[in-house]
């Protein structure tokens, strides 16, 4: 994993724990993205079972180490565009173009998005997503009010800053994970605003922050406790019935809380 600095990595951890432990499996956990390919070796060297590999960006070189390795090995929340490597993972496009929907359809036409970064795991694709969503209910797409955060929370208060700095008008927020929705949420109140009444804003993930924040914020909730069992599971088919390991698409929704509000223009 890059880090666990949010909810969103340790409810995967967890899963992942919960059934190796159940297996009488140790977990060997390492989270420090500048040593992925350190830790790889280390992993092959000791002989490990298994690898499981938790959101990294798409880098040929660490897949190529996974390949060859011959050691089972899933990813979780990313994917390869390079090697036939088996992943979970939501699929990104159709949850970005549902949660924009989900605002269309409550009434706003003016909407920025907090985007991730340019990468085609997820970055791309979730922007992709809120942009075709815009086309299909003929809205014009506004590129200044796209501001890229890279999924971070220092980058959301930069972006949602500079959005509220600019000329154009918004009444909805999609954002590109909770950690950044929470950031715009709290810079909105600096300002003397509130959600939902100046902003409807709506998340990613749904991890614990998206409950704790003021409001509680609507989110697309991902499945991200399942996705660490499932991989732990479908990696000791293999390795104990050397059952194939396919790709697993898994499901989301929108949860509502009250950070949307419907509008009449």
């Amino acid at each position: 994993m890059p880090r666990v600095g949010t909810t969103f990595y340790i409810k995967i951890l967890d899963g992942i724990e919960d059934v190796a432990q159940k297996f009488k499996y140790n977990v060997l956990f390492c989270h420090n993205i500048l040593a992925t390919e350190d830790y790889l070796n280390i992993f092959i060297e000791q002989q490990v079972d298994g690898i499981i590999v938790c959101s990294i960006s798409d880098e040929e070189k660490i897949d190529k180490i996974v390949m060859e390795s011959g050691i089972p090995c899933v990813y979780i929340s990313t994917l390869s565009s390079k090697y036939p490597i088996p992943y979970i993972k939501v699929d990104d496009f159709k949850a970005l173009y549902e949660s924009t929907s989900y605002l269309i359809n409550k009434g706003h036409r003016r909407i920025a998005m907090l985007a991730g970064n340019d990468g085609p795991v997820s970055g791309i694709p979730r922007l992709n997503g809120f942009k075709q969503s815009m086309q299909d209910y003929g809205i014009p797409i506004n590129k200044k009010l796209i501001k890229e955060t890279d999924f971070q929370y220092h980058l959301g208060v930069v972006a949602i800053n500079e959005l509220l700095d600019g000329d154009d008008d918004f009444t909805a927020i999609v954002a590109c994970c909770d950690d950044v929705a929470v950031a715009a949420i709290n810079e909105i109140y600096k300002r003397g605003k509130t959600v939902p009444k100046d902003f409807s804003i709506i998340g990613f993930d749904n991890t614990s922050v998206a409950e704790m924040s003021n409001p509680a914020l609507t989110t697309v909730s991902q499945p991200l406790y399942k996705m660490g069992q499932e991989a732990v599971e479908v990696l000791l088919n293999n390795i104990n019935n050397g059952t194939r390991i396919n790709n697993l698409v898994m499901p989301f929704e929108i949860i509502e809380r009250n950070s949307v509000r419907t509008i009449l223009e």
